[in-house]
């Protein structure tokens, strides 16, 4: 999981290590400027990654993304389910290299009425200059 963000961590941006409850898992986001001279689908720039099992069995994607940085990212993630998963990392602070991370899941995807459930944790700031790569 960490080479593969340490991979992206070249194109030049910054990852978050997170843990929330029991749940750990990686966000990386471009610089906004590289996602201005990408020609493509910004989201594939944008990665999630999560132990196994974290979310569900099926794997997460990132389906929408409100990347309000340096003060907040926004990750729509779609599990597969018809079921969206949001995740919020908020609170940035890049000097001290810690951020605030939170999960809003529905927990009866195939019910009438959705049950919703918040969860709050941290995350270590990993700023990304383009240097680093595998």
């Amino acid at each position: 999981m960490l080479l593969a963000l340490t991979a992206v961590a070249a194109a030049s941006g910054t990852s978050f290590d997170c843990e929330v409850v029991t749940r750990k898992f990686e966000v990386f986001a471009p610089t906004a400027e590289v996602t201005a001279n990408f020609n493509g689908n910004v989201l594939t720039l944008y990665k999630f990654e999560a132990e196994a099992g974290a979310f569900g069995e099926n794997e997460v994607k990132v389906a929408q993304v409100f990347d309000g940085l340096p003060d907040n990212l926004y990750l729509q993630l779609d599990d597969g389910r018809n079921s969206p998963i949001d995740v919020t990392i908020f609170e940035i602070d890049p000097n001290a290299g810690t951020a605030r991370a939170s999960i809003m899941e529905d927990l009866t995807p195939e019910a009438a009425q959705r049950t919703m459930i918040g969860l709050e944790g941290s995350c270590m700031v990993m700023p990304g200059d383009g240097k680093e790569g595998a």
